[in-house]
């Protein structure tokens, strides 16, 4: 299960990259105090940019609410 802070930085970065027609959903001081949280929670550094990540790649959640 994802935590829900988790869940809200996957769906900042889903409008971001994916869908900007729908604004931004959290400012660039959250999406990096968030990115951090993360990475400490999961005791480990991003080996890549969510850049890359294709739309099939989140949460059905996130998907379904953007249609």
């Amino acid at each position: 299960m994802i935590s829900e802070q988790k869940l809200k930085w996957l769906e900042a970065a889903y409008l971001y990259y994916l869908h900007p027609e729908h604004g931004e959903l959290i400012s660039d001081a959250e999406w990096d105090y968030i990115g951090n949280e993360i990475c400490k929670e999961e005791n480990r550094e991003w080996e890549k940019s969510l850049f890359y990540m294709k739309e099939t790649d989140y949460p059905q959640e996130i998907r379904d609410k953007y249609k």
